[in-house]
């Protein structure tokens, strides 16, 4: 019985001894808030031992991935003397550093200067004791980085609250940058319709995807006839995730998108014919149309939709009728109503200003 006493009282001074130990250093991690991280820039810390005598250290580095904790990377630094008081150190202070890889993530880029993949980690530091062939862990600091790209994802076409003409559009964005910061990246794209009173934020967080296709390695997608259809007159709102491997380490702003209702016209005659509006001056090339009624025009715009307002005005610039449409990407059909406005024999012009303040017209007169 006394011998088991004596054991535990000796137990009990050796905890003492050690907590005592401990509680004189201190390790202070200086990393970067965010961004694009180096390797080398891990080892910025300040240690502080109010330990009396010197001692022999090294430090431990473990990089966990935040979203399973699982390591992926852990590293030694070379043996150091740490005296009483403050050491600022860097990677030419503690190198040779020897890395072990734990992970596919980090096979983009293994050189100690090169950088860290994208992602959210749990950085812990343990500041160990050296005695020859022993070594005893003195205290560990755990903090959070966040690795982002300089230049971060970008949707790119359709633009924002665009209206398109075709319900199988070309969907495409700009990747992130440095792309040496990836090992295997690829794209996940996410499709859903926008209720009323609903913004497009909630509407792909909340409602039914219509298209989500993922483990594309391209930067565009062309929207597959083999999904659910984009209706006619509905609002769409899309975004795209950014993964190296499986993890999502990125993502866009959200836009949105309409699928047109109509993009042509009811024609009141089944001969009506369309005149070019064309980039020219003056009257040359007059059409002559023989029924009062009506005439029809025709454009094709290389622009997104907007809207632009059509003059028809006689050749001395009287504007005898105005009227609002709405100009989308490729062919766009008008048809215009002839009232007792108009006069036989006598040359009017229909002008379309486009986006870039070019005037776009036709000359017709009527028998």
């Amino acid at each position: 019985m006394i011998q088991r006493y004596r054991y535990i009282i000796l137990l009990l001074l050796c905890i003492g001894a050690i907590n005592q130990l401990v509680a004189q250093f201190s390790i202070s991690p200086q990393l970067p808030p965010s961004g694009v991280v180096k390797k080398s820039q891990l080892w910025n810390a300040l240690l502080v031992s109010s330990n009396p005598t010197p001692i022999t250290v090294a430090i431990k580095l473990t990089i966990n991935n935040s979203l399973d904790n699982q390591p992926i990377l852990t590293a030694y630094t070379k043996n150091m003397v740490l005296f009483p008081g403050v050491l600022q150190v860097g990677y030419t202070t503690v190198t040779p550093v020897v890395y072990n890889y734990l992970s596919p993530t980090l096979n983009t880029d293994r050189d100690p200067n090169g950088f860290l993949p994208m992602g959210s980690f749990t950085i812990c530091y343990t500041l160990v004791k050296v005695d020859g062939d022993l070594s005893f862990e003195l205290i560990t600091e755990c903090t959070a980085l966040d690795v982002a790209p300089l230049s971060p994802p970008q949707l790119s076409y359709p633009p924002d609250k665009d209206t398109l003409i075709s319900s199988t559009p070309l969907l495409s964005w700009i990747p992130p940058a440095p792309t040496n910061m990836f090992n295997a990246v690829n794209y996940e794209v996410i499709v859903a319709e926008v209720f009323p009173n609903q913004t497009p934020i909630d509407a792909v967080k909340m409602n039914l995807p219509i298209l989500n296709r993922s483990s594309i390695t391209a930067t565009n997608l062309l929207y597959p006839s083999s999904a659910q259809p984009l209706e006619h007159g509905k609002t769409y709102a899309w975004k795209v995730l950014v993964k190296n491997n499986t993890q999502t380490v990125a993502t866009t702003d959200v836009w949105t998108f309409e699928v047109a209702k109509n993009t042509l016209p009811i024609a009141a005659l089944p001969d009506l014919i369309y005149y070019e509006l064309e980039k020219k001056t003056g009257t040359s090339g007059v059409n002559t149309i023989i029924n009062k009624g009506q005439i029809g025009a025709k454009f094709y715009s290389y622009d997104k939709t907007y809207e632009a307002t059509i003059l028809i005005k006689s050749v001395e610039g009287v504007i005898i009728k105005t009227e609002k449409k709405t100009i989308m990407y490729g062919n766009n059909f008008f048809v215009f109503q002839l009232d007792n406005s108009f006069s036989p024999n006598k040359t009017y012009v229909i002008e379309l200003t486009d986006l870039n303040k070019t005037a776009n017209i036709t000359a017709f007169q009527f028998k």
